[in-house]
């Protein structure tokens, strides 16, 4: 008779298959168990069993004494854990330090591997994110599961988007402001649903003038749900031309 003793494994690790691994009963005397194979009968996660098979049986010389024994083989337990994460196994790549802000959550696909072999998103492991919308640094948890158990975090900056406000040319006559609208501005590579919703206009001069300059400052950038998000931009000032006419003599 040969049972398989219960074996509790890690995913992803080899059932032991020795002698020692089984009971026996019935031997003659000074023969003993020499070989024995065991198959498990789930390779993931879970409850399964141990077949035992192809037994030898030798005596005291060493000699095969197998075909003397009818055998019966009896299974046993098996029960796989998960593989919990530890950095010398498992590698995550695929992640920028420093992806530039979009308006929308970043959410860099990781790719996630396991002694070489490529882990799947849903099955294997899921990913979250925090503080990944605005300016700042980002975090990334992997959280393992399935076969595999543990988590592991990685950040990335998110940096600010780079914009230019030009200022557009104006004319206007002396004694009479400039126009001071978001109107008079424009703004390239704002991010999709973003929009100018302030801006302050200086001009370089109050008197006649063909090379005057209008200076654009302390802009404001809203969202389409009208919130500020003005901190999430690197913003450069390009100034606009001004004309100054001179007042005609009839309105003197």
């Amino acid at each position: 008779q040969v049972t398989a003793r219960s074996q509790r494994v890690t995913y992803g690790s080899s059932v032991s298959s020795t002698p020692d691994d089984v009971y026996v009963s019935g031997l003659a005397d000074e023969q003993q168990l020499t070989a024995i194979r065991l198959t498990p009968t789930i390779t993931n996660v879970g409850e399964g069993r141990l077949t035992p098979s192809a037994a030898v049986v030798s005596n005291a010389d060493e000699q095969d004494v197998t075909a003397n024994y009818d055998i019966t083989y009896t299974d046993g337990e098996l029960t796989i854990v998960p593989k919990p994460y530890s950095e010398d196994d498992f590698k995550v790549s695929d992640i920028e330090e420093e992806y530039v802000y979009t308006g929308q959550p970043i959410e860099p696909t990781p790719a996630v591997t396991d002694l070489g072999k490529k882990l799947a998103e849903g099955t294997d492991y899921k990913v979250t994110y925090t503080d990944n919308l605005n300016v700042g640094t980002a975090t990334m948890t992997i959280s393992f599961e399935g076969n595999y158990s543990g988590e592991t975090t990685r950040t990335f900056r998110i940096a600010q988007r780079p914009v230019t406000i030009t200022a557009n040319g104006q004319t206007a006559t002396y004694g009479s402001p400039i126009i001071q609208d978001v109107e008079e501005a424009k703004a390239d590579n704002l991010a999709h649903g973003h929009e100018l919703t302030a801006i302050t206009l200086t001009p370089s001069t109050d008197q006649p003038t063909t090379e005057g300059t209008i200076t654009p400052s302390d802009a404001v950038i809203s969202d389409a749900n009208g919130n500020d998000v003005t901190a999430n931009y690197e913003i450069t000032y390009k100034d606009g031309q001004l004309v100054i006419l001179q007042k005609a003599s009839d309105d003197l």
